[in-house]
C-alpha cells in the first residue's frame, strides 16, 4: 500500500506560488513624455528590459490619441499630478519622477517648466534639439546638429521607422549603457533640469538615477 504524501511535500497543483520572503519588490519610476509616439514607445520597451532589475516604469502619455497638450510645462504639471495622486492612494511611491522634453521652440515655457520641476522635485530630462539625439546614441556614427539630419541618421541606422515616428521592433533597447557612453563622447551630455548645446541629451542622467534602485533576482 502506497504511503500517504505529507501535506508539505510540495506545492499543490493549480496554486500560484507567492512572493518569496527575500524577493525584492519592484521600484516604481514615473516617466511623463512630451511626445506621444517615439518617447512612449522607447520607455515602454525599456521597461521590459528593466523589469529584470525590479524597476517598473509607468509611462504617460499612453494612447493619448490627441488628448495631450505637448508642451514642457504641461508635462511637468502632469508628472506632479500623477505623483501626488499615487501618494494619495497609499500605494508605494515613485522612487523617481521624470519629465522628458525637447528644446524645440518652447522658449519661456521650458524655463518655467524647469523652475516648477525643481520646486516640486521632478527631474527634467532635456534633449536638444530633439529626443532623436538619444536614439542616435545607439549608433557609432557622429550625431549631427539639425533635426532633419538627426532624423535622417536614425532612419538610415535602422533606429527609427521611415514612415511615422515609430521605433522598429528590433530597436536595441538593451544597449542603454553603450548609448550612455556614446553620449559622453559623440555629443554633449548635460545635467538634469538644464538646456545643453546642440546636439545634447540628459538621458545618461536618467539612467544614473534609475540605476541606484536596481535590484537583482
Amino acid at each position: 500500500m502506497a504511503k500517504k504524501q505529507p501535506r508539505n511535500a510540495g506545492p499543490r497543483l493549480g496554486r500560484r506560488a507567492g512572493r518569496g520572503p527575500n524577493m525584492p519588490e519592484h521600484k516604481h519610476v514615473l516617466v511623463v513624455t512630451e511626445g506621444t509616439c517615439t518617447e512612449p514607445q522607447y520607455f515602454e520597451n525599456l521597461g521590459r528590459v528593466l523589469n529584470d532589475k525590479k524597476i517598473a516604469i509607468r509611462c504617460i502619455p499612453k494612447g493619448a490619441k490627441g488628448n495631450w497638450n505637448p508642451d514642457p510645462l504641461s508635462v511637468v504639471e502632469k508628472a506632479i499630478e500623477e505623483r501626488d495622486a499615487r501618494d494619495g492612494e497609499g500605494r508605494s511611491k515613485f522612487v523617481e519622477c521624470f519629465a522628458i522634453v525637447d528644446v524645440d521652440e518652447w522658449g519661456d515655457k521650458l524655463e518655467k517648466a524647469m523652475r516648477l520641476a525643481q520646486e516640486e522635485g521632478i527631474t527634467v530630462i532635456v534633449s536638444n534639439p530633439c529626443f532623436e539625439v538619444w536614439l542616435a546614441m545607439h549608433s557609432s556614427k557622429k550625431c549631427p546638429s539639425t533635426k532633419r539630419e538627426i532624423r535622417e541618421l536614425v532612419e538610415k541606422e535602422g533606429l527609427l521607422m521611415k514612415e511615422g515616428k515609430s521605433l522598429p521592433p528590433d530597436f536595441p533597447k538593451q544597449d542603454y549603457e553603450v548609448a550612455c557612453e556614446n553620449a559622453k563622447t559623440q555629443c554633449k551630455t548635460t545635467a538634469a533640469n538644464k538646456i545643453g548645446p546642440v546636439p545634447s541629451t540628459a538621458m545618461p542622467v536618467f539612467f544614473d538615477l534609475v540605476k541606484r534602485h536596481f535590484s537583482e533576482d
